[in-house]
């Protein structure tokens, strides 16, 4: 058991997000942690970090399990939120699963191919024996064991359709593909498709002691289910945008319609946004403005497209700006929304939530 979440609270959070996602919930859903919580358990010796990749291989992974328990049980779970665990190795993880080599900055975890490549040299498969998938599949059955269902094991980032193929090339290169080779880069992404929803599927079975189910992002949902996303449409035109990207979205949508997002990131995507809301299963869209953008405030009108489209809204925004969301969209309904902080905070984010008719749960 999680030292400040009660498992008597399960209930009552997972009902709260199904209703959030199927539009009965009136009111927003507030995921709130607090750090610095006593955690009632001795600190380990090792450094703790935040992201599986950060670890290195030699670290066994009982001891990086350890570190994850002190870690959430340093936490108050405030309003929504509850005890998770993603074991992060990088956005698109599953470009190294198909044979990509992986390179871990202390920033980020970088993913490309061994060798240069032509398009129809490239061909996607599972490599079960690859390091990283069998480092991912050790924690899942290590810390499903261990946890016995007193915390959500959230899915590993995942990338669908081209943004996978597009790490085997440079950009200048993959875009001329898109001309040169456009059959081949179709049967990529849908190579890619399969094997994105065969992971899905795969590793979501080794987490059977679940309360529920996540991904990046940490909304809960009662059967496995990924998020969506197309960085490299930023790069091109709506004629293959159609071709490449689409139809491929679409199914992935269609195969997890109850619960999916969609991160929207930036305002090269925007061009892309009218047939993306269009796509009937979408549930849920995330805005992400990048930098040097417009400040959030700014972006209100694109929020109540959104939220016009019958779409529901991860909020990324500060808080500050939540009563003006809550005025553009009539009010905070369907909206998600994060944030941490630490004791001091407590009494703020109460009052916070209090005003939005979210339980504290403290």
């Amino acid at each position: 058991m999680i030292t400040h979440f009660a498992n008597s609270r399960w209930s009552h959070v997972k009902e709260n997000y199904e209703n959030w996602w199927t539009n009965q919930l009136e009111r927003p859903i507030f995921n709130i942690q607090i750090h610095g919580a006593d955690p009632g358990l001795p600190k380990p010796e090792e450094p703790i970090y935040a992201n599986l990749s950060s670890y290195d291989l030699s670290v066994p992974m009982a001891t990086i399990i350890k570190h994850c328990e002190y870690s959430l049980c340093s936490r108050y779970y405030l309003g929504d939120s509850y005890p998770t665990y993603l074991p992060d190795f990088g956005a698109g993880v599953n470009a190294a699963f198909v044979g990509a080599k992986h390179l871990v900055r202390p920033e980020t975890v970088w993913f490309e191919a061994e060798k240069p490549l032509l398009p129809e040299q490239l061909s996607f498969r599972h490599h079960p024996e690859n390091i990283v998938y069998q480092r991912i599949v050790d924690f899942y059955n290590q810390a499903n064991t261990y946890f016995k269902g007193s915390v959500v094991l959230g899915m590993t980032h995942l990338n669908n359709g081209i943004d996978i193929p597009a790490r085997f090339f440079n950009g200048v290169d993959f875009c001329l593909a898109l001309y040169d080779s456009p059959e081949e880069i179709e049967r990529l992404v849908w190579e890619n498709h399969e094997l994105f929803l065969f992971y899905m599927h795969n590793l979501s079975s080794l987490m059977n002691n679940n309360p529920g189910y996540t991904c990046w992002g940490d909304i809960l949902a009662n059967d496995p289910w990924m998020g969506t996303q197309s960085d490299f449409s930023a790069m091109i035109g709506p004629e293959q945008f159609d071709r490449f990207i689409l139809p491929e979205l679409a199914a992935c949508l269609k195969a997890c319609p109850k619960y999916n997002f969609y991160h929207l990131d930036g305002r090269e995507e925007l061009i892309h946004l009218d047939k993306i809301l269009a796509i009937p299963e979408l549930q849920v869209v995330q805005w992400v403005a990048g930098d040097d953008e417009l400040p959030d405030r700014e972006w209100m009108q694109l929020y109540k497209k959104i939220h016009d489209a019958g779409k529901k809204i991860w909020y990324l925004g500060p808080e500050e700006n939540l009563d003006l969301l809550a005025d553009t969209l009539g009010s905070l309904k369907g909206v998600y929304w994060q944030a941490g902080g630490s004791g001091k905070d407590i009494d703020h984010f109460c009052r916070t939530m209090e005003k939005f008719g979210v339980p504290g749960n403290l």
